[in-house]
């Protein structure tokens, strides 16, 4: 190997170290991504995957709106 690869990677090797712990991921690239921005509800999908249609138009929809009404759900769908 390469003096210049050498070296990186043992850069790369002592960030991912356990000295970092379950933190070493902060340290590493994520290619431009930033952590914590997961969740971008989109409405129109979670109606059509969790809504009242949705439940209705099969058996094992029908049994959940059943079990949210005898726990006594004030929302039985989206």
């Amino acid at each position: 190997m390469s003096a210049s690869l050498l070296s990186f990677f043992r850069s790369t090797t002592s960030i991912l170290s356990p000295a970092f712990g379950s933190r070493a991921w902060l340290t590493v690239s994520l290619r431009g991504r930033t952590r914590g921005n997961e969740y971008q509800p989109k409405h129109i999908k979670r109606k059509h995957t969790h809504g009242w249609m949705k439940r209705i138009s099969s058996r094992n929809g029908i049994e959940t709106i059943l079990r949210r009404m005898l726990k006594g759900r004030k929302s039985l769908s989206h």
